[in-house]
């Protein structure tokens, strides 16, 4: 498993199912912009995470570190 397979997702709201989960946003491996419709202000955002986990993964194989960086 890896960023790059497309197994960790996320959302702006909580998905209801696998299938939902399964169709937000894929983290990738290349900086992305966010957004681009906020005006300059303080603001808070919640995120929803997907991650996909296969019948046979044994616990403990996925670990990866997300960094963020924020610029107005």
């Amino acid at each position: 498993m890896s960023i790059a397979s497309g197994a960790l997702r996320y959302a702006d709201a909580p998905p209801a199912s696998y299938a939902e989960c399964a169709s937000t946003t894929a983290f990738t491996t290349s900086p992305v912009t966010w957004r681009t419709d906020v005006a300059p202000s303080v603001s808070a955002y919640t995120h929803y995470y997907c991650l996909r986990i296969d019948w046979t993964d044994d616990p403990g194989t996925f670990f990866s570190t997300v960094t963020y960086t924020v610029s107005q």
